[in-house]
């Protein structure tokens, strides 16, 4: 009887531990279920971040590129605004320099009109200065009435300082009047401050365009550049001064070396040359005359200089 007791017991016994275990691998089964579902919950959620994440990716790489458009959209609109800022500038400079070039070509022509006016206002006191002068010597000689024209005025008797008149030889007068008629003297004032757009001698001999001045504005001591030959000789022999060259900067033949003028103070350095062979090397030498007529107080200049030709 114990015995079999015994044996319910431990039969009991073992079919309760047998539940145990069962119940112990279902646990087990239950855990690594409940593991294997976090795991792959937490890939899940790791899965959505990665998505999440590539989709904030591209999203800033949208906008970057979104913003490196418009940025390239306002520097070529920048661009396009220098542009036509530039041409518009370039226009306004153009048509700055076309006025400003048709004010100087009007302002010349003034200063040209000026010119001829005052220059035959000149003439006119000329003319009757030459009435005056030939009134008075008729007057002097004693002759009978004033003439009243220069015609006239010529045909009076000359007083006794002509040189036929004086007793001088006929040829030696004759030779005068033919180097008079050939190149006539200019009457150029010691002091004068009257302003002349082109100077005293261009407005003289009516060489207004062989001469370009130095300076912008026409002032009394203006300079002036020419190559005119009449203007040049006008120039040096109303201030007394005739053709030379530096001594021993010739050829050693006929030639003629560096141009110089030379004046009643003559130059030991300096030798004086005719003006036909001066003239000759002046156009050879491709150099412009630079003069000054006077100061700026009115008095005469012999301020010049050969200067080579832009």
């Amino acid at each position: 009887m114990a015995t079999t007791d015994t044996r319910k017991r431990s039969s009991q016994d073992s079919g309760s531990a047998k539940a145990k275990d069962r119940e112990k691998a279902v646990k087990a089964k239950d855990r690594e279920k409940a593991a294997k579902a976090k795991e792959r919950e937490k890939a899940a959620k790791a899965k959505e971040r990665e998505k999440a994440a590539k989709a904030k990716a591209k999203e800033k790489a949208d906008r970057a590129k979104a913003k490196e458009r418009e940025k390239a959209a306002k520097e070529k609109e920048r661009a396009a605004r220098a542009k036509e800022r530039e041409k518009a500038a370039k226009a306004q400079e153009k048509e700055r320099a076309a006025n400003a070039r048709e004010k100087q070509k009007a302002a010349k022509a003034k200063e040209k009109e000026r010119a001829a006016k005052a220059r035959e206002k000149a003439k006119g006191k000329g003319k009757d200065k030459d009435k005056d002068k030939a009134k008075s010597r008729a007057k002097a000689a004693g002759t009978g009435p004033t003439p009243s024209t220069p015609a006239e005025a010529a045909a009076v008797e000359l007083p006794a300082t002509d040189p036929v008149a004086s007793g001088a030889p006929a040829s030696d007068a004759a030779a005068s009047s033919d180097a008079a008629s050939a190149r006539p003297a200019l009457d150029f004032p010691e002091h004068d401050t009257t302003v002349r757009p082109f100077g005293y001698l261009a407005e003289q001999l009516g060489k207004e365009d062989a001469v370009t001045r130095s300076t912008q504005r026409a002032t009394l001591a203006a300079s002036y550049t020419t190559r005119d030959h009449g203007l040049v000789r006008a120039w040096a022999e109303s201030r007394g001064g005739s053709p030379a060259d530096v001594r021993g900067t010739g050829d050693g033949g006929s030639g003629i070396g560096v141009l110089r003028i030379e004046f009643r103070d003559p130059e030991d350095r300096l030798e004086e040359v005719d003006w036909d062979p001066f003239f000759a090397t002046f156009d050879d030498s491709d150099v412009d005359f630079l003069y000054q007529e006077r100061v700026r107080g009115g008095q005469v200049s012999r301020f010049h200089k050969f200067v080579r030709a832009d």
